[in-house]
């Protein structure tokens, strides 16, 4: 199963992401959610309970 994913992004970084794609033969929203997915690992992989609290409250800020 899938689900849908809308991601705002600045025209820059959208501008940047889609050329990337392009030069290399990636659809945009299979390469976003593999760089999701491959993210989501690494932080499981490396992360305590502790780090993911610290890691949420620097993001808030």
């Amino acid at each position: 199963m899938s689900a849908r994913l809308t991601v705002l992004l600045d025209d820059d970084v959208e501008a940047r992401f889609a050329a990337y794609c392009v030069e290399r033969g990636f659809k945009k929203s299979t390469l976003a959610a593999r760089l999701i997915r491959e993210h989501l690992d690494r932080e499981a992989e490396g992360a305590g309970p502790k780090k993911r609290t610290e890691k949420r409250s620097q993001d808030r800020a």
